[in-house]
């Protein structure tokens, strides 16, 4: 045998052990940067993903596809396969993290005051449906959505705070 293997594992930032599917890599050769030696590495379920086949030499791992939810973590990682790594046990990589799609909003009045209480419900604008309802802003007139997936998304307001008109006005 004259090339190794790689694992790499992929995981959430607010759970490292928490393996993420569906991300996807290309691998270089550290001395071209131009064209992939493997394109479309992708985790598993598990948040693995394996690339067979490699070479002796200097590598670098580029994610090219965040999964769902998530944002592309543009950071690059390099590996090394040696003549030990040649026939022998994959080569460990990672972990690779990924951070969460999120948006935030304060909810404040027209003095500036926060308001908590008022309730939004997203629409994806891409294709016009409601994707998620109920968030509240908190005491601070926070309003937090985590693990959006890519697109364009607009927060409606549902219900006022008390004592206070719903603004229909689209965000």
């Amino acid at each position: 045998l004259t090339e190794g293997t790689i694992i790499l594992f992929k995981s959430d930032s607010n759970s490292p052990a928490n393996g993420l599917p569906g991300a996807e890599f290309d691998i270089f050769a550290a001395d071209d940067l131009d064209t992939p030696v493997r394109s479309g590495v992708i985790t598993n379920t598990s948040g693995n993903a394996i690339a067979t086949g490699l070479p002796e030499g200097d590598y670098v791992l580029v994610e090219t596809k965040a999964p769902e939810g998530y944002l592309r973590n543009t950071d690059t990682m390099t590996f090394t396969i040696t003549a030990a790594n040649i026939g022998g046990a994959p080569v460990q990589v990672g972990p690779f993290i990924n951070y969460p799609q999120a948006a935030q909003l304060q909810k404040q009045d027209e003095d500036g005051n926060v308001l908590p209480g008022a309730v939004f419900s997203l629409i994806n604008d891409d294709t016009g449906t409601v994707v998620g309802s109920g968030y509240t802003s908190d005491d601070a007139g926070i309003v937090s959505i985590d693990r959006l997936g890519p697109g364009n998304y607009t927060l409606l307001e549902t219900q006022a705070p008390p004592e206070f008109i719903t603004d229909t006005q689209p965000i």
